[in-house]
């Protein structure tokens, strides 16, 4: 039969029983009105195995918020220390995250809390290189972000 053209995705994320899909921005209104449409129409769906009733909706916020972060990210120098988050806490141990960073160079530590943790390296270009290959990118599942650290105002080097 007639099947709509697929939407633009930007990525899916998937966490904790909750699936997040981010479309691209609708290029025209009336591509808009279609994406609103199909989230209204798959909500309640059926899913085999999976959920009784599905619940579809749009996150709240028109963007500005991914903006500011993506604008305050820029302004982060690079540092020995990465900051990793949105890995699966309870499935993702030490030694994942030893393995994932461990190629890019001499791990000097790594502190897990819940779902994030802190990968420092010997070197800030080791820890480079392991920004760049790693942000973005899969741990058991998760799609990561690997961020160097902000350091706050005031804190020079040690």
């Amino acid at each position: 039969g007639d099947r709509p053209a697929p939407f633009a995705l930007d990525r899916v994320d998937m966490k904790r029983g909750y699936c997040f899909v981010f479309l691209k921005d609708a290029d025209t209104l009336a591509e808009k009105d279609r994406v609103e449409q199909y989230v209204a129409d798959i909500g309640g769906m059926n899913l085999n195995n999976i959920s009784k009733a599905l619940r579809a909706e749009f996150a709240r916020g028109d963007g500005r918020i991914k903006r500011k972060e993506d604008e305050r990210r820029k302004k982060i120098s690079p540092s020995e220390t990465l900051f990793v988050v949105n890995f699966h806490e309870e499935t993702t141990k030490r030694e994942d995250l030893q393995m994932l960073f461990e190629p890019f160079g001499e791990l000097v530590r790594i502190d897990m809390k819940r779902n994030y943790a802190f990968v420092q390296f010997r070197t800030v270009d080791e820890a480079q290189r392991a920004k760049d290959a790693t942000n973005g990118g899969k741990l058991d599942q998760s799609e990561i972000t690997v961020e160097f650290v902000a350091r706050r105002m005031g804190e020079g080097d040690r």
